[in-house]
Order: structure tokens, then sequence, then C-alpha cells
């Protein structure tokens, strides 16, 4: 048992330390930022009559960009709702 224990904490340090740090890969010239909305990004759906999810992959700029348009759609629909009632 102690030398399980040894063997575990041992691979433990090993591996923490194996670890690179994350100040030496950054970027200097500010692409980053670019790097970022071109990573890909998946995420679970639900899917109408299914217990499994549906897995939709996308870069994080397409993510933004859709939940702009939903964000666009809800305001639009919203303001309009609010005029049919001022109106009536």
């Amino acid at each position: 048992m102690m030398k399980m224990i040894m063997l575990i904490t041992a691979f433990t340090l090993t591996t923490a330390f194996a670890q690179p740090s994350a100040a030496g890969l950054g970027d200097t010239d500010g692409s980053k930022s670019v790097k970022d909305a071109e990573k890909l990004v998946c995420r679970s759906t639900p899917t109408t009559g299914s217990r499994m999810p549906h897995k939709v992959c996308k870069t994080q700029a397409q993510w933004d960009g859709e939940a702009r348009a939903y964000q666009n759609d809800f305001e639009r629909a919203r303001g309009a709702n609010l005029q049919s009632k001022s109106g009536s």
C-alpha cells in the first residue's frame, strides 16, 4: 500500500513540473484575439425526439455572430410587440 502511495505521489509531482509555463507561450504581437476567434468550439444542443444531444462545432466568431443575430431578432420582435400594444 505504501509503495502505491509513493508511486502516485511521484507521478503527480512529475507531471506537475512537466507542464510548460503559460507565460512563455504568449503572443507578443497582439494576434491572440484573432486566434481566439478562429478557435473551434463544440457545444451539445438538444434534439427534439431524441435523448442524445447533437454536437455542433463552430468557430468562436460564428457563435458570437449567431448570438448577436438572436439578440437583434429578440429586440426587433420586442419592439414590434411594444408598438402594437401602445397603438391599440
